[in-house]
């Protein structure tokens, strides 16, 4: 899930490429790269590799919807499958909103396991954040992760970035106030694709 600045929106063709790296004193790193595309038409296309579980890639085709107003908004309903040590579907929905300088993200995802229907979960990742200068944002973010027949698992957590042209660096630490913290570091890309005449 990436700190978005921009809204996707219908008629614009882009592409960008996530790169998350997961650190702390009880978790293995983990790189956790995703590459997304959205056409002109609002076909959307996302690539995972380490996301739903390590040494496991998913890929997922959707369509973008957007709302426009005061509050600007985009929703992505996707489909996917899910290859690897995982192996299995899954369904998602992208949110996108924005008011002035707030914005709010949100990832949410049920995958379903083809070996076994204990490993099913929902999963949810959402940002909350501030713009309060031109290239800084501040925020609040949170996962949510419920295995079939378990409890809801919640962690909540900082993020803070910066934003110049292309590039976005968002730092997320989650679990602040335990001992089970660990920080996650993005270094993401986004570019237009400009159209030949």
């Amino acid at each position: 899930m990436t700190a978005s600045i921009n809204i996707l929106v219908c008629g614009q063709s882009k592409s960008g490429f996530e790169n998350y790296n997961y650190m702390g004193n009880k978790i293995n790193y983990t790189w956790a790269p995703v590459v997304h595309n959205l056409t002109e038409k609002g076909m959307y296309t996302e690539m995972r590799y380490n996301y739903e579980e390590l040494k496991t890639a998913s890929l997922y085709l959707g369509k973008i919807f957007n709302t426009k107003g005061d509050i600007e908004s985009s929703f992505t309903p996707a489909a996917g499958i899910v290859v690897g040590k995982y192996t299995g579907a899954s369904m998602a929905l992208n949110t996108e909103l924005s008011y002035r300088n707030i914005f709010f993200n949100s990832q949410a995802q049920y995958t379903i396991s083809a070996e076994k229907t204990a490993s099913n979960f929902y999963y949810n990742w959402s940002d909350l954040y501030y713009m309060s200068l031109p290239w800084l944002f501040t925020g609040l973010t949170m996962q949510q992760t419920g295995v079939y027949n378990t409890a809801m698992k919640t962690e909540t957590g900082l993020l803070m970035g910066v934003t110049r042209g292309k590039w976005t660096i968002p730092v997320y630490l989650f679990n602040v106030l335990n001992d089970q913290k660990y920080f996650i570091v993005g270094i993401n890309m986004e570019w237009e694709k400009i159209k030949k005449k």
